[in-house]
Formats: C-alpha cells, sequence, structure tokens
C-alpha cells in the first residue's frame, strides 16, 4: 500500500500519560542527519517503521522558492523522512481547539487506507483524484471525498493545517492557505448552517492523545515542519444557546480584570482568561459587537471573529493606554490591531473604534489593492478616522494621537485625501504620508486656509504634514496663490527703489508733503511688506524656513531706504533755498 495518512487518535483514559502539552514545534533542524526520531520523549513508532531525520530534496527549494509557505520561519535544510509511521504524542484539553500545522510532501494513496476505531479524524489524497479525502462521521465512520478540495499531485509539497475543535467535537482542513468548505460541513465548530469546512469527528471525547504521520516503506513521506498548538474558543452558544440567530445584537464584553479578561455575552460571564492566552471569540449569525475595555493595560492577544451573519460586526476599545497603536489591514474585513507590541488578529469585522490615549498611532494598508484613502476629523475634533472610499477596508476611529501619525498606503495606485480640518485637529505633531510602491496621489483640501509645499512637506497653520512617494500634491481651496519673492527678491526691489529714488530729486514743496505722507504711511507700509511676504511664503512658495529670517532683514532695508531719500532731498532743497 502506498499512501500518506494523517491522523489525530483519541484518548480513552484520562489516567493516560501524554508526553507534550501544546504548544509545541519540530522543524528537524537540530538533529543530525539520520536521527531516529522515535529517540525524541515526545515521538513513537508503533508498527516497526522508521522516521529519521535526513537531508531536505530539491523538491522543498522549489517549493519555498516559487512562493509556497511554512509553519515556521527557521531554516529548511533537514526534513523528517516518514516510512510506516511517526506518532507525535500531545495533550489536549476540553473547550479548546488543536492546531496541526505542517508542511508534507503528499504521496498519493492507491489504497484507501483503514480507519482505525481510536481515530478522531484522518486525512489523506486520493490517487485517482488528487483530492483531499477524510475520515469523519456522517451518521458512522466513514472516508468521505472533500468535492472541493484543490487537486493536490504526487509528491507535492502542501502546507496543510488541520484544526480540531473540542467543545464542537468537528475539525477541519486548510491546504496552502485556502479553508476546504463542503455540503456536509458546518460554518462553525458548533454546527450552525451548512455548507462549511467544520466536519464532525468520528471520536467524541473531548481530547486529543497522538497525531499520527504514516506512508509506506516505499514511498516515504517527507515533513519538514510540525506546529501544534491549543486556542479557547468563546461563542454566543457557550452562555446561552437561544441567543445564537435570534435576530438580536450580540454583545461581547471583554473587561480586563486584574491580569484577566473576563468575556461576557448579553450581560452573562462565559469565562475568563489570561491576556497572553490565545483565545478565539467567535460571533454568531446575528449582528456582533466586540467592546473591550483595556482598564489602561495591555492589549489582550486573542482573536476576534465575526459571525458573518450579514450584520455589520463591530469592535470598539475604551480606556487603551499606551505608546504606539498599530492598525493593519489585509483585506476588507481582516486585520490586526497592536498595542505596544501584543497584537489582537481580527476577522470578519467591520468598523474599529480605539478610545484613550496613544502617542503614536500607524495605520498600515496589507491589501496589496488601488486604495482611496480618506484621512477625516470626527467627533468634534478629538478622533481622526481613515477609511477607504471603495469599501477595500473597513474605518477606524481612534483619538486623537500625542506625538505622531503615520500612514502607510502600501503598494497598488493609491489616492489619499485629507482636511485641513483633519489636520488642524492633529495639531502640531508627526503626521507622515507614505505612499510606497504604485503611483500615488495625495491631496490635501485647505478648505479656504493657506499653506506651503516644500517638496517633502506641507507647512499650514499649526501643523506639517510630511510626505514620501507621491506625485506632487495637490493643494486645493488655497486662499491665495502667489509665488513668495524671498528675502533677496525683497532686498533687490529695494535697491531699485533706492536707484529711482535719486534720478529725480523733488522740489521742496513736494517733499514737505513726501515727508508728511512717509510720517504716516511708513509704519502701515513696514507692516502690509512684513505680512505680505509672509503669506507669500505660506500659499505659494518653497521657500527654505531660514528665509523667514529676511523679513525683518528686507523690511529694515526698505525703511532705511525710504528714510534715506527724504533726507536727502531735504538736503538738497535746503541747499536750493539758500543759493535762491
Amino acid at each position: 500500500m502506498r499512501h500518506f495518512l494523517l491522523s489525530v487518535v483519541a484518548c480513552f483514559s484520562v489516567a493516560t500519560a501524554l508526553a507534550a502539552t501544546p504548544p509545541a514545534d519540530e522543524d528537524f533542524e537540530s538533529q543530525a542527519i539520520n536521527y531516529d526520531i522515535a529517540n525524541e520523549g515526545d515521538w513513537t513508532s508503533t508498527t516497526g517503521g522508521t522516521a529519521t531525520v535526513v537531508a531536505a530534496p530539491a523538491s522543498l527549494a522549489s517549493y519555498l522558492g516559487g512562493g509556497g509557505t511554512a509553519p515556521l520561519s527557521g531554516g529548511h535544510a533537514q526534513v523528517l523522512s516518514v516510512e510506516e509511521d511517526a506518532v507525535l504524542t500531545v495533550a489536549g484539553t476540553a473547550d479548546h481547539e488543536v492546531v496541526a500545522e505542517m508542511l508534507v510532501q503528499v504521496v498519493r494513496s492507491g489504497v484507501q487506507p483503514t480507519g482505525a476505531p481510536g481515530d478522531q479524524l484522518a486525512v489523506y489524497v486520493d490517487d485517482l483524484s488528487g483530492k483531499v479525502n477524510v475520515w469523519y462521521d456522517n451518521g458512522g465512520s466513514a472516508w468521505y471525498e472533500l468535492t472541493s478540495s484543490p487537486v493536490i499531485a504526487d509528491l507535492e509539497w502542501v502546507h496543510l493545517v488541520v484544526t480540531a475543535n473540542y467543545d464542537g467535537n468537528r475539525y477541519k482542513v486548510s491546504v496552502n492557505g485556502s479553508e476546504i468548505s463542503d455540503a456536509n460541513g458546518y460554518s462553525t465548530a458548533k454546527g450552525a448552517t451548512q455548507p462549511g469546512p467544520w466536519l464532525n469527528m468520528v471520536q467524541t471525547n473531548n481530547v486529543i492523545a497522538e497525531i499520527e504521520i504514516a506512508t509506506s516503506a516505499a514511498a516515504p513521506t517527507y515533513l519538514d515542519e510540525l506546529v501544534v498548538s491549543t486556542s479557547r474558543v468563546v461563542e454566543v452558544s457557550d452562555v446561552d444557546p437561544n441567543l445564537s440567530g435570534d435576530g438580536n445584537d450580540d454583545v461581547f464584553e471583554i473587561v480586563r480584570v486584574g491580569p484577566n479578561f473576563r468575556i461576557s455575552v448579553g450581560g452573562q460571564v462565559a469565562t475568563f482568561v489570561d491576556a497572553a492566552e490565545s483565545v478565539t471569540i467567535q460571533g454568531s449569525n446575528d449582528t456582533d459587537v466586540f467592546n473591550f475595555d483595556l482598564a489602561g493595560g495591555v492589549m489582550p492577544q486573542f482573536t476576534v471573529a465575526g459571525g458573518g451573519g450579514g450584520g455589520v460586526d463591530s469592535m470598539n476599545f475604551t480606556d487603551v493606554d499606551g505608546n504606539t497603536l498599530t492598525y493593519s489591514v489585509v483585506n476588507v474585513t481582516d486585520g490586526s490591531v497592536a498595542l505596544d507590541g501584543n497584537t489582537l488578529t481580527f476577522t470578519g469585522l467591520e468598523p474599529t473604534e480605539v478610545n484613550g490615549t496613544v502617542t503614536n498611532v500607524i495605520i498600515n494598508d496589507n491589501t496589496g489593492a488601488a486604495q482611496s484613502i480618506v484621512v477625516s476629523s470626527v467627533s468634534a475634533g478629538t478622533q481622526t478616522r481613515v477609511e477607504a472610499t471603495g469599501a477595500t477596508f473597513e474605518r477606524i476611529d481612534f483619538t486623537n494621537p500625542t506625538g505622531s501619525l503615520i500612514i502607510n498606503a502600501g503598494s497598488g495606485n493609491d489616492d489619499v485625501s485629507v482636511t485641513q480640518t483633519a489636520l488642524a485637529a492633529l495639531g502640531n505633531i508627526f503626521i507622515e504620508f507614505n505612499g510606497d510602491a504604485g503611483t500615488d496621489v495625495l491631496n490635501v483640501d485647505l478648505e479656504g486656509s493657506s499653506a506651503v509645499d516644500t517638496g517633502t512637506q506641507i507647512i499650514g497653520t499649526g501643523w506639517v504634514l510630511n510626505y514620501n512617494d507621491f506625485n506632487a500634491p495637490t493643494l486645493a481651496n488655497l486662499i491665495l496663490a502667489v509665488p513668495a519673492l524671498g528675502e533677496w527678491g525683497i532686498i533687490l526691489l529695494s535697491l531699485t527703489l533706492l536707484v529711482f529714488g535719486l534720478r529725480r530729486l523733488p522740489s521742496a514743496s513736494e517733499i514737505i508733503v513726501a515727508r508728511e505722507a512717509l510720517s504716516r504711511a511708513l509704519p502701515a507700509a513696514v507692516l502690509i511688506v512684513a505680512v505680505g511676504y509672509a503669506v507669500m511664503l505660506a500659499v505659494g512658495s518653497s521657500v527654505a524656513a531660514a528665509d523667514l529670517f529676511g523679513i525683518p532683514v528686507a523690511t529694515a532695508l526698505l525703511a532705511y531706504v525710504v528714510a534715506f531719500c527724504a533726507e536727502h532731498r531735504d538736503a538738497n532743497a535746503a541747499q536750493a533755498n539758500r543759493v535762491a
């Protein structure tokens, strides 16, 4: 018989000694070549076959070089060669999900393997169809081919993930990042609707004992990485099964209580968990609202999953207190929120709101799509909103940061728009927009205000916007668009007036009138020149900030020139009178 078989075996006695408690991982890089994996404490070989560490075949490098993914980020010089079988003994508990993730070279099976009575689940790839077959309960244990499975070639490397939920007693299979949905599967681990990826386990005693990888001696299976992890799952039905699908909003309250978080649904407490524990909070088919009260503490490292029932599933954070908040999106509903290195991931959600005190905010668009990103001010200027108008990612509202705001538009031809109101509300903090790859456009609506574009900054009244990798920004609704003269321009103008004024000496009567006019007009003239230069600098020039020092210099010189002309003319007039 020639096959690759993955099976998860139930533990029939709670007294059975289980060697390893997840999370656990093995990359086979630390052992010597030809090392028998049975020498490891958590590994065994039940049929006398061998499973040894060998040098990785060239096909693995081809898979990774072609964009293939792996569970771990380490090296790939060595793999486990499995002949007959290799068993990793692990421990799992009720109300946990156990995830077995591996990089495996699939040997397609010409003969259907035999499902063992103790198998909770099992997976193999059929030789004829190349599709994933599963061992599951459909009114009795049976093999079943997943019709929507991708076709896997013989000896092809795949990133395989099997997720077993011991609360709902169901499991699902993912190949190369895509879950396999089926007409006989369910939309959630506890059932809900069909079709879906969640399949019924054959054994349902809520304890996992063994993960077995088996093959034939004639065609060994190569395994490059195996990661086993656990995650608790909190659902609406944990509190009240009648709440799910009743048409009313399901409100999850996640409140920090000391070092832990209390999770409640509909006002009823579901559980207490540690902030660092791997927990999935699963929404229902109703509209889901996830309210987090961090109480000034750390961000929990949870996963929040909207139920996808058609409502607008949202997430809100209050009492946030930290240095750096990072909001990253990968598509219209999925992404992550990180606070000082602690990351919460989310799927199936729409708007997010963050209230509290943070120094820095970073927004990352990791969708890879062309975006029309709009930055605006909301909540009477106390919050900033970032959203994509084409619904390529949902909005986030956050309390204005006190130190910096950085927006990374990511790849794609992006159009980023911001208003003077939003920039003014942010105030004198560091603001930076990065276009990154693609042809990107930056639009600033000045709403009747003024600003100057220096080529790397847009300087307004009380704010500065730094920008990189954009086309020349568009400054809309300026109050004036006059090119600045610069200090040397004003000095040149002053010298011109001096030369022109000395060409003709006025009569005595003209001087008397001129001096009177000058004494009245000079203060206003000085003010007009100074203000005019400042306005020209603000609205239309790329004059460096050092040019501001030219304002008093040029003004003083102009005043001196005018006074010199007047005195010179006075002297000439007096001399003419004495001669007469």
